[in-house]
């Protein structure tokens, strides 16, 4: 069996932040994409900026994000049924026997370009480390912790 990998790709907003949602809280915020994904690779751990819970970097990721990587594998299994199981036919029907093959190819679904959106978030910078986050103003006036190193900026 052959290794198969899938690019996914997210356009940030106007300020270069992507957006991300806590698994905890499901409050969304924006990192900015240079300081996520760096030469060395993703950052292993975020925290959240609203309830400071930690966690995998990958289960930050929003529900559309998720969504496009199950239609895209479902796009791939659908492409790879439909060939195999074309193949099985024409080789079935090829000797005109007593058996005969039909089927019906599976429907793909839309892949949709995702993006970030800008909104009303305010770009906070952490001290500690000098990296930033993009919160709601109001949250970010009372308590709002560092996605990467979980301080309170």
């Amino acid at each position: 069996m052959s290794d198969t990998s899938f690019k996914i790709c997210m356009e940030c907003d106007s300020d270069g932040y992507v957006t991300f949602e806590c698994p905890f809280c499901a409050s969304s915020f924006g990192l900015r994409a240079d300081e996520v994904k760096t030469e060395e690779g993703m950052v292993n751990e975020l925290f959240c900026p609203y309830c400071g819970l930690t966690k995998d970097s990958g289960a930050f990721w929003p529900k559309e994000v998720v969504q496009q990587v199950c239609d895209i594998a479902r796009n791939y299994v659908a492409d790879q049924l439909n060939e195999m199981f074309g193949k099985l036919a024409k080789s079935t029907n090829r000797h005109r026997g007593i058996v005969k093959m039909t089927y019906k190819p599976l429907k793909k679904v839309g892949i949709s370009k995702l993006r970030s959106q800008d909104g009303t978030e305010v770009p906070f910078k952490c001290d500690c480390c000098n990296r930033h986050v993009k919160v709601i103003y109001g949250v970010g006036e009372s308590m709002t912790y560092c996605p990467y190193c979980g301080v309170n900026i």
